[in-house]
């Protein structure tokens, strides 16, 4: 992480994940995603991106489109 790294606004954290303004704001209301509050709530883009590493759903076991169509 850089020490001057830009911070990003709730929209840009929006636009980032896909999600709306109001599943930001749930999380942030839980602690459950990094922050800052700062003038509005403020991100940084790399605890954003380890943040999302460290919820990523594995895969039990990986199957092919087809096999999923087939099924």
């Amino acid at each position: 992480m850089q020490a001057s790294e830009r911070l990003l606004s709730i929209e840009e954290v929006c636009e980032l994940l896909q999600v709306k303004k109001s599943y930001i704001y749930r999380l942030t209301s839980r602690s459950a995603i990094p922050y800052y509050r700062i003038g509005g709530l403020k991100f940084k883009r790399s605890e954003i991106e380890q943040w999302m590493q460290q919820n990523k759903v594995k895969v039990s076991s990986p199957r092919t489109f087809q096999q999923l169509v087939n099924k």
